[in-house]
């Protein structure tokens, strides 16, 4: 707020206390996704915690559009992602009673499919993650409460369970869709992720040096974020890159270095995985 200091004598000062309560509807409208956000990429290792952190933000928000569906849409993420079916059911028939807000539909659809991802029900996570990403695009970004994360953790779904189905040039698209979206909002480690997924489908594709050019890219950009998580996410791409030339030497050290990350990053999820990827290699 330095460019609204009043310079106008009492007109200033009298525009400043009428503008106060704007801003500050302003600053709660940015501040609750990024909270929500936070909650949702929690729960992912503390689905318990997370969930209740999730309630007390009732408290610190005030109500306003779109607020009590971006609150249920973090609790549902987290729930379904964690297996938790009776929060999900709870989550999605709340969302369904909100059918005046036309993203109610969408989180609806991006919870299912976040379920069914956990489920490892792929054709459900297609039709579903479609279904979110179609109602996202029809009403974004004008309807109240859109958060471009939603339309990226779709695309991510899509990308991933695309290329598990071997459409790997509609995985590419997808996964392509969700780097552009992430830059385009300033959202490195998104970014990183993103390019991290179109290096592994470029590798699939055969495709070793432009594979090798998105991944070089995804990696410095993980690295900027300064986030651990983040890092060790992407030295499975390292490593997947590395077994798939045959160097099991790399794909070694690239898995190490994402365990040392993920004991770093304090993620019980991502050590588990990457001790399984370690074990697979030896």
């Amino acid at each position: 707020m330095k460019g609204l200091t009043p310079r106008c004598g009492w007109l200033a000062g009298a525009l400043w206390l009428l503008l106060v309560p704007a801003l500050a509807r302003a600053e709660v409208s940015a501040a609750l996704p990024e909270a929500v956000d936070e909650q949702v990429e929690r729960g992912w290792d503390h689905p318990v915690e997370a969930l209740r952190a999730l309630d007390a933000l009732a408290t610190r928000f005030p109500a306003g559009a779109g607020r009590t569906r971006m609150l249920l849409l973090g609790r549902g993420l987290v729930a379904a992602a964690s297996a938790h079916a009776a929060d999900t059911a709870e989550v999605m028939s709340a969302l369904a009673r909100l059918d005046a807000d036309p993203l109610s539909k969408a989180d609806i659809e991006l919870v299912r499919a976040t379920r069914a991802d956990a489920d490892g029900d792929g054709d459900a996570v297609m039709k579903a993650g479609a279904a979110a990403l179609e109602i996202y695009r029809l009403n974004c970004p004008e309807a109240a409460g859109c958060d471009y994360r939603s339309s990226w953790h779709a695309l991510k779904l899509l990308a991933r369970h695309e290329a598990m189905r071997g459409q790997s040039h509609v995985a590419f698209e997808y996964a392509q869709a969700a780097a552009d979206l992430a830059a385009s909002k300033g959202d490195r480690p998104r970014e990183a992720l993103s390019r991290g997924m179109m290096a592994n489908v470029l590798g699939e594709q055969g495709d070793a040096a432009r594979a090798h050019q998105q991944l070089a890219a995804a990696l410095q950009l993980a690295r900027s974020t300064g986030l651990p998580a983040i890092e060790s996410r992407l030295q499975i791409c390292v490593q997947i890159a590395a077994e798939r030339r045959g160097d099991l030497a790399a794909a070694w050290r690239a898995g190490s270095t994402a365990l040392a990350l993920a004991r770093l990053a304090d993620s019980p999820r991502l050590i588990a995985q990457q001790q399984g990827n370690l074990a697979d290699i030896a």
